[in-house]
């Protein structure tokens, strides 16, 4: 997470989001603990290969070429391989990374699973990420209101997402709404401030929990930077 942070401030900005968005969807559907442990830590590490994706392609202002776009769509690929090459860390987080933009109905990538075949922390990621996405502002769009949002997920606009979700996404958006709209301050900001200033308007239950996580990944884990260049020394040869 720091070779990420260091990086792309954005990309930092937004697996910290999406994290703390996972964790809010799963205490609403009663997760148990560990499992709330196992689905923070995937999104947390959702977008690590976009480490191995170059800058002008993930801030580039206009439309990716197709080719800048296939090279962008292997980032939950190379993420999965710099964790399943260098890091004891459970199978179930490293699925739910690499299948994260999967959809329901078998349209999403890298291996165009149904719904059947997806866990529920890839579906929860994936819902988490398309609304962090959406809600956030880029050198290539404006940010959509927290309405615009739900309602542009709820359509099928932006993927396919399971029906439960979407439930429990309906569920709980007015507390999502509500961090938002105090949190408005925020665009005065530069992007690491204002995105992190959404740390500040979760109970304190969850701020220990998620604290407690992101500790442990650093610990346990540690930089990504010597599997990036090593993996990038193969691909040279």
């Amino acid at each position: 997470m720091t070779d990420l942070r260091s990086y792309d401030d954005y990309t930092y900005a937004h697996s910290v989001n999406v994290a703390v968005l996972c964790c809010v969807i799963g205490m609403g559907m009663g997760m148990s603990e560990r499992d709330l442990n196992y689905l923070v830590t995937a999104a947390l590490l959702h977008d690590l290969g976009k480490l191995a994706i170059p800058k002008e392609i993930l801030n580039k202002p206009g439309r990716l070429t197709p080719d800048e776009y296939q090279l962008m769509k292997t980032h939950s690929t190379r993420s999965y391989q710099l964790l399943s090459k260098r890091w004891n860390i459970s199978a179930h987080i490293k699925q739910t990374v690499l299948l994260h933009h999967e959809n329901v109905d078998g349209s999403g990538y890298p291996q165009g699973l149904m719904g059947d075949e997806q866990s529920l922390s890839v579906r929860i990621v994936h819902v988490a990420d398309v609304y962090d996405a959406l809600t956030s502002e880029r050198v290539y769009k404006k940010a959509y209101s927290h309405e615009e949002a739900v309602q542009m997920i709820c359509n099928g606009e932006c993927g396919t997402f399971n029906p439960l979700l979407l439930e429990c996404l309906c569920e709980i958006q007015d507390p999502i709404k509500k961090e938002l709209q105090e949190a408005a301050y925020r665009s005065e900001m530069s992007d690491p401030e204002r995105k992190n200033k959404k740390f500040e308007h979760y109970d304190n239950s969850q701020k220990k929990f998620f604290g407690a996580v992101t500790q442990a990944i650093e610990k346990e884990y540690g930089t990504a930077g010597e599997e990036l260049s090593r993996m990038k020394t193969e691909e040279e040869k």
